[in-house]
């Protein structure tokens, strides 16, 4: 669920602006470790929404949750992240616009294997997949 959109400009002339939104994960009835759901999406923001671990700003709100216990073998988990999406637009040619989403910048990390798991013990918690090329 996406809640709270709005698109921001850049305060020049230019009609280019930047999506700023929440979006909220929903997980029901969960009844494994909640390390096999913030492994893999930490790595996902490393790779495509980095400033929410760069920016210390961001990194207070950038990105929360909340646990509800719904008895000894499950909760319910509730996951925000603040995205952002730039969007520059151009002209390109008379009466022309160009509209183009960019991609996050890519910071080379230790994270960049195709296929990776994540384990506690000898217990696998998740896979996923990431690819060579986020766009």
């Amino acid at each position: 669920m996406v809640i709270a959109q709005l698109a921001t400009g850049t305060g020049t002339a230019s009609l280019s602006f930047e999506y700023r939104y929440k979006l909220n994960i929903i997980i029901t009835d969960y009844a494994d470790s909640e390390d096999a759901i913030m492994v893999p999406l930490l790595a996902w923001v490393q790779l495509h929404q980095r400033d929410l671990l760069d920016n210390p700003d961001l990194c207070k709100s950038g990105i929360g949750f909340d646990v509800d216990y719904n008895n000894h073998e499950s909760i319910d988990i509730a996951i925000t992240l603040a995205l952002t999406e730039r969007v520059v637009v151009k002209q390109a040619g008379a009466a022309r616009l160009e509209v183009q989403h960019l991609a996050e910048p890519q910071m080379t990390t230790g994270y960049t294997d195709a296929f990776w798991q994540a384990y506690t013990g000898e217990s696998l918690l998740a896979e996923w997949h990431t690819p060579a090329n986020p766009e």
